[in-house]
């Protein structure tokens, strides 16, 4: 977090990682065990933040690329990620309204109005977050 390095494990007190800090985490390579975390997401009644429909999505398009044995697309990961206030950070420093501006291009001009990419898809949400209209196409 921020070019600093934790090793957590499950026998770890919970850490708070403040909005616009730059993290990520992964599985260390010698771990035995499948990765679990658990998050806590503040405020959960945002529209288009990291929260529970983010995941889902996420996930569950990884797991049917897995299945499928196909790659991932980098425009619908991005898409997925910016529609819910993520933005990815490569292993260098980049300011983070650069960022923003390359995540959107990739996000709104090429995943979702070249590719037809939605933001979320009713087969990865649960039924009260997709018939709410909490998530909209997004052309």
């Amino acid at each position: 977090m921020n070019g600093q390095e934790y090793k957590l494990s499950k026998e770890s007190k919970p850490i708070s990682i403040p909005p616009g800090t730059r993290h990520r985490f992964w599985a260390h390579a010698a771990g035995t065990e499948d990765l679990v975390f658990k998050c806590w997401v503040h405020p959960q009644d945002l529209d288009h933040s990291f929260d529970e429909s983010f995941l889902r999505n996420f996930v569950g398009y990884m797991r049917d690329c897995q299945k499928a044995n196909m790659a991932p697309s980098l425009f619908q990961i991005v898409l997925f990620g910016y529609d819910s206030a993520t933005v990815s950070c490569p292993p260098f420093w980049v300011p983070i309204w650069i960022l923003v501006v390359i995540h959107y291009v990739l996000a709104y001009w090429i995943a979702a109005g070249l590719l037809g990419y939605e933001a979320s898809y009713p087969e990865y949400s649960t039924e009260s977050q997709h018939s709410s209209g909490r998530r909209d196409k997004l052309l």
